[in-house]
């Protein structure tokens, strides 16, 4: 796929979305995806609010170190919400959320020293 110097952003978004849910598509960081679509260095910022933007409507999603990924069907994204709570013993315990409650936000709990 070939980048063409008068995208307007949402057509970045387009491009995007279109390498994303190709069949072959892997998981990757921005910064491949950029050089996938042939984008110069000059775009990357354009490219990172164009994923951003992405992943706040749902159209796509970050997984494992900043990997984009295709979004999750939206009765899968609900039924795996949870919530992580802090025990006596100091490990994340997972306890499920009614489908409700919107105001959370998922993620990987990591605990330092």
């Amino acid at each position: 796929m070939a980048y063409m110097n008068d995208t307007e952003p949402t057509d970045l978004q387009e491009l995007i979305l279109r390498l994303v849910h190709s069949p072959d598509y892997q998981p990757v960081k921005p910064k491949v995806i950029a050089k996938q679509l042939g984008l110069p260095k000059e775009r990357a910022r354009d490219l990172r609010k164009a994923v951003k933007r992405l992943a706040r409507e749902g159209k796509i999603s970050y997984g494992e170190k900043h990997l984009i990924k295709r979004a999750k069907p939206a009765t899968e994204a609900a039924a795996g919400t949870a919530l992580v709570t802090e025990g006596a013993t100091g490990t994340g315990a997972v306890r499920a959320t009614s489908k409700a409650d919107r105001s959370l936000v998922t993620g990987e709990f990591r605990r330092a020293a």
